[in-house]
């Protein structure tokens, strides 16, 4: 069965002034380990997507994140508790002259 996408995000720093900024959304009647998506925008046009696959588990890492560059905490919730701390995989995104380029290896699948 497919879920819509949830419009309203639950977090991110979304700002129409930054050079890249982000908004977490996730399907509508989410749980704890439903899927989430950043969504990326320059100056708040809507860029795309952070990864092509959605992830459970994401958020903003806010002490990491500048004007230019947006860090996604990545929390592992395969092998623990949804309510459990879990391994994170921290991911950093930079936009560099016209696109977005992921900094760090990105999470498993």
């Amino acid at each position: 069965m497919d879920v819509a996408w949830d419009p309203v995000p639950y977090g991110g720093n979304f700002d129409p002034c930054a050079t890249l900024s982000t908004a977490l959304v996730t399907v509508e009647a989410a749980t704890g380990s439903s899927p989430d998506h950043a969504l990326f925008f320059h100056y708040g046009r809507y860029l795309g997507t952070a990864t092509w696959d959605p992830y459970p588990f994401t958020s903003l890492n806010a002490p990491l994140t500048t004007d230019d560059t947006v860090a996604l905490d990545y929390k592992d919730g395969r092998y623990v508790c949804t309510a459990c701390p879990g391994p994170v995989t921290l991911v950093r995104y930079q936009w560099q002259r016209d696109h977005v380029q992921m900094l760090d290896p990105p999470p498993a699948p």
